[in-house]
């Protein structure tokens, strides 16, 4: 049988080959099925870019205001288990529109709408009144161990480390660290208070919650700092924190007086108070600017003034706003955006959100 014999390379060669113009049109068909996936995936990864964005910045903004009203509801919180027990505002204000603190603290006398510091006392704090006048301002704080303080514990259980007021009836007050224990007494930082205290004029020491809340604006952040060493970020990409006061109309009666006919930076010798009124009390809360903490009458010793309409303080409005993290998500128009970015299109866009909310710290609407 004859068979038909053909060399081996040109049958391989035949049936392995692609044309160019088959090659063509499998590109233009890589090309188009790519194009459509693109234009179908498109939105759907835009859309979650966004979400996540947008659930970012709600959630921050939730954070961000839990913060400012547990602190400020919190602020005030009394005396209760020393000789003259009362809501901290009888004595002094526990709300005071500046930074206070070991670290860059702001003068006496001035007031800012980005920050608060808030006083308040622990419910299980120690407290304790004076046993003897201080010999300086700059001398130890000697505490009575009595009662109302732990059995066998010297100085009430206070210890180098612990956060405290000093305070009395004539409106002076200064907060302290405490340094150092010695027997009863207490070393104290800053080492010059504003006052050498005295029982006479109802002296206490008590346990201190302080805390300040403020804006960073150069890092975008609300911050905590506790007065003494710890001064976190609590929230990024905070852009705006506006704070406003709320007064009582009627003017304050408090703190009391040390002696009879004895005047006081609220009230005169024969008890009037010195403050107007700002209107026909009894009255809805007033805004009270800025300006009316720092043009006095003022309060307590120089070196720690602070303004009688303080006392009038019952609640704190708050304007909050947080921006979206990713440039790419913020619009150009800087009517909407505090830091406008470049999001390149309306269905990729997280707008900044805005919070108008108000605290009425609770142990203010003791104040008198």
């Amino acid at each position: 049988m004859a068979m038909n014999r053909q060399p081996l390379g040109r049958h391989v060669a035949a049936s392995a080959g692609v044309t160019l113009l088959e090659l063509v049109v499998a590109m233009a068909i890589t090309l188009v099925v790519g194009a459509a996936a693109v234009l179908l995936l498109g939105p759907a990864h835009d859309a979650f870019r966004r979400e996540s964005e947008a659930n970012d910045t709600r959630h921050r903004m939730r954070v961000a205001a839990d913060v400012l009203r547990t602190g400020l509801r919190g602020a005030g919180a009394g005396v209760y288990g020393a000789q003259h027990p009362g809501p901290l505002v009888q004595w002094l204000p526990p709300v005071l529109p500046r930074r206070m603190g070991r670290w860059s603290p702001d003068p006496p006398t001035t007031a800012f709408s980005d920050r608060v510091t808030t006083l308040g006392i622990p419910a299980t704090a120690l407290q304790a009144p004076l046993a003897s006048a201080m010999s300086s301002r700059g001398g130890p704080v000697e505490v009575d161990n009595g009662s109302g303080c732990p059995v066998a514990r010297a100085a009430c259980a206070f210890t180098p480390g612990t956060q405290a007021l000093v305070f009395d009836r004539t409106g002076a007050w200064d907060p302290i660290v405490v340094t150092d224990v010695t027997g009863n007494a207490l070393g104290h930082w800053p080492p010059q208070l504003s006052k050498a205290y005295e029982p006479a004029e109802d002296a206490q020491v008590v346990a201190l919650e302080m805390q300040v809340l403020y804006h960073d604006s150069s890092r975008r952040q609300l911050r905590r700092y506790d007065g003494n060493q710890s001064d976190l970020p609590v929230v990024d990409e905070v852009v705006e924190l506006e704070l406003s006061y709320l007064a009582d109309p009627a003017p304050p009666r408090s703190p009391p007086p040390p002696g009879v006919e004895d005047e006081t930076c609220v009230t005169s010798a024969d008890g009037s108070p010195i403050l107007p009124a700002l209107g026909p009390t009894p009255a809805p809360l007033v805004e009270l600017p800025l300006a009316a903490f720092a043009d006095g009458p003022f309060c307590g010793e120089p070196a720690n003034h602070w303004d009688a309409d303080l006392l009038r303080v019952r609640a704190v409005r708050v304007r909050l706003r947080v921006q979206a993290r990713d440039p790419a998500v913020r619009g150009p128009d800087p009517r909407l955006f505090v830091n406008p970015g470049h999001a390149s299109g309306s269905r990729l866009l997280v707008s900044d959100l805005a919070w108008d909310f108000q605290v009425a710290p609770r142990n203010l609407s003791f104040g008198r």
